[in-house]
């Protein structure tokens, strides 16, 4: 890839999925080495800060800013987040019409068992029930967005591909 090819990818990877589904497995197989990664969790463990209020915002400001910065000299970029959302969607869509940039969609469909047998081995343990209804809601979520991405006239991202790791 020469130097001019590098800042003529104008794109922006939204990955779309709920926790422990496989989003950064993904990203680290196909754009760690050809896009600028954008990562709520690598921000705030960055921050070493518990997760409050204040430090919420923070953090989603600082990756608007690097967002923009990416943007500005027009590389390629992958937001690595859940994005559960059609807000946080719109928003990045505003960024990528605002800095010319094609926005496409990952949605990364994998099995709510599946994740939650990959957050028990993260934890080492069995999810007590209220966390089990966390990820239940936040599946709930995801397959409410990605009915919504899959319909052709959606006019929030310009292209959408699905990915299931782990079933289906």
């Amino acid at each position: 890839m020469t130097e001019s090819e590098v800042y003529t990818n104008k794109e922006l990877i939204v990955m779309i999925g709920p926790i422990a589904s496989g989003k950064s497995y993904h990203v680290n197989k196909h754009y760690v080495r050809s896009h600028q990664i954008i990562s709520e969790s690598h921000i705030q463990n960055g921050m070493s800060f518990e997760q409050v209020p204040q430090v919420e915002d923070m953090k989603y400001a600082i990756m608007a800013v690097m967002l923009r910065a990416h943007m500005i000299r027009g590389l390629p970029i992958v937001d690595d987040e859940a994005n559960l959302t059609i807000e946080s969607l719109l928003i990045l869509k505003r960024f990528a019409v605002e800095y010319d940039y094609e926005s496409k969609g990952v949605i990364i469909d994998t099995p709510i068992e599946v994740c939650v047998k990959r957050i028990e081995i993260m934890l080492d343990r069995e999810l007590n029930e209220d966390s089990y209804k966390r990820i239940e809601e936040e599946h709930e979520r995801f397959r409410e967005i990605k009915q919504i991405l899959e319909t052709k006239d959606q006019n929030i991202l310009d292209d959408v591909v699905i990915v299931s790791y782990g079933g289906k």
